[in-house]
C-alpha cells in the first residue's frame, strides 16, 4: 500500500489527492466540492477521511477508540450504515483515519520503510502529517459519503505491524493521551 501510494503521489502534481481502496465508491455527488472547500478554508488540514478515531488507544488499535464519521459498509454480509459521532457542519480532529478513503492537500511521504501491506499505512500517515503540524480530520457528514464493499480483512502480519507502529509512534500516542487527560 505505501509503495503504491508513494508512487501515485510522485506521479501527480495535483494539489488535492484522494487515495481509496478498490472496493470503495464515493456516493455523495458533492464530495469533491465539499472536500476542496474544507481544504481551502483550512490550510492547517493535511489529511482528511470519512471515518476514524478521535483518540488513539495506547495499544495502537484505532477502532477501539472513540469512532467518528460514518461509512456504508458490507463487512457483516449486507450493506448497512455505520454512523458514529458526526458533525454536520465542521470537520472533526482525528488521531487516526481508516484508509478506505484518505484525501490530502499536501504531499507527505508514505512510510514505505515500515509498512508494506494493508495494516497501519493509514494510521502512520495520520501521525506523519501531525508530526509536520498539520491536522488530521474526519470530514463533516450528515450521512455516509461513500460505500465500502468490504470483505473480512486479512489479519496476516497485523501484530508485527502493530508492534512496528507502536515502536515508531508510541511516544506520540502517550503524549496525546497525556494532553487529553490534562484537558479533563
Amino acid at each position: 500500500m505505501t509503495a503504491g501510494y508513494q508512487q501515485a503521489m510522485e506521479c501527480s502534481d495535483a494539489k488535492y489527492k484522494i487515495y481509496l481502496h478498490q472496493d470503495v465508491w464515493i456516493t455523495d455527488r458533492e464530495f469533491l466540492v465539499r472536500l476542496v472547500r474544507e481544504f481551502r478554508r483550512h490550510p492547517e488540514y493535511g489529511l482528511a477521511g470519512v471515518v476514524g478515531a478521535r483518540n488513539m488507544p495506547a495499544n495502537g488499535i484505532w477502532w477501539e477508540g472513540e469512532k467518528i464519521g460514518s461509512i456504508r459498509d458490507k463487512i457483516t454480509g449486507e450493506f448497512r450504515n455505520y454512523v458514529y459521532r458526526c458533525d454536520r457542519k465542521s470537520s472533526q480532529n482525528a488521531a487516526a483515519l481508516d484508509g478506505l478513503l484518505l484525501a490530502t492537500q499536501y504531499d507527505m511521504p508514505w512510510r514505505t520503510d515500515l509498512f508494506r501491506g494493508w495494516h497501519f499505512y493509514d494510521v502512520s500517515q495520520a501521525y506523519e502529517f501531525r508530526r509536520q503540524h498539520f491536522q488530521t480530520v474526519v470530514l463533516p457528514q450528515t450521512r455516509p459519503l461513500c460505500m465500502h464493499n468490504s470483505v473480512e480483512p486479512s489479519v496476516e502480519g497485523y501484530e508485527a505491524d502493530r508492534q512496528k507502529f507502536l515502536q515508531e509512534y508510541g511516544s506520540d500516542i502517550a503524549e496525546e493521551i497525556s494532553k487529553d487527560h490534562h484537558r479533563r
